[in-house]
């Protein structure tokens, strides 16, 4: 599976996997161990992977927590942030079909 997706979406694939972490990362980390792919690119695709993550939960849960009243709840900053945690795997889903074929260099 891992070989196959790595073939068909290079890069693109080790990103999508962190994106939508449908797996541990230690379960990621171990598979891709056995790849041919680079350590630093590995690193880098990784990185930029969880990073947007990390921004939009951290945005949409500190919305949240200022929430005291369900008024609050429908405000547009809150809206706004629960929406991106809904769209942004979309949107990296179509840039990774867009962008299918990164090329993966082996050490």
């Amino acid at each position: 599976y891992i070989e196959k997706g790595m073939q068909e979406y290079g890069t693109g694939f080790l990103f999508m996997l962190r994106i939508i972490e449908v797996a541990p990362s230690f379960v990621i980390n171990s598979v891709f161990a056995f790849t041919d792919m680079r350590v630093k690119t590995f690193f880098l695709v990784s990185l930029a992977g969880f990073l947007p993550g990390i921004f939009i939960f951290a945005n949409a849960g500190s919305r949240l927590a200022q929430i005291d009243a369900m008024s609050c709840l429908m405000s547009t900053g809150v809206m706004l942030s629960l929406a991106a945690v809904g769209i942004f795997p979309l949107l990296c889903q179509l840039f990774c079909k867009k962008y299918k074929s990164l090329p993966v260099k082996s050490s």
